[in-house]
């Protein structure tokens, strides 16, 4: 039997083999876009929910204040966040989507489900049924991740 920390490896590796063939790993091939990675993250993470400090944000991304800082900042100059600051608590500012962020964001997010697709197409009906069941199981356990963790 196989150890779990290989099959884990295994997975990630071909995981990470799969989006360079199919072209997620290339954020300029992403409709011509000049957007960095930890740019792209940022307008997803801003997309998954309500305004956030810089602090909330970098906790989402894994990263420190200071390495989400310039990232947020250059976003910022072209005009896809905004920075509010809260009335009652100056020390808080709000950082949220402006419409051409999420028009990019929007944009991103279909050009991946069209990879996607694409992907699937070429896929024999055996072959999808093994995805859907494995997507399933993935969902699952992404439920549990984020209900504590439990196996």
């Amino acid at each position: 039997m196989r150890s779990r920390a290989k099959l884990v490896a295994r997975i990630l590796d071909l995981e990470g083999g799969m989006h360079s063939a199919v072209g997620y790993v290339d954020p300029v091939a992403w409709l011509g876009s000049e957007l960095t990675m930890s740019q792209v993250k940022v307008l997803f993470a801003l997309t998954a929910g309500a305004p956030k400090s810089l602090k909330d944000l970098a906790h989402v991304m894994q990263t420190s204040v200071a390495a989400a800082s310039p990232v947020v900042e250059r976003l910022v100059q072209q005009g896809l966040v905004s920075r509010a600051e809260d009335p009652v608590d100056r020390r808080y500012v709000a950082l949220a989507l402006t419409d051409d962020g999420r028009t990019i964001a929007g944009r991103l997010h279909q050009d991946s489900r069209m990879r996607t697709k694409n992907l699937l197409d070429v896929m024999t009906d055996d072959e999808l049924g093994l995805v859907a069941d494995a997507m399933e199981t993935m969902l699952e356990a992404a439920r549990r991740l984020h209900h504590g963790g439990k196996r």
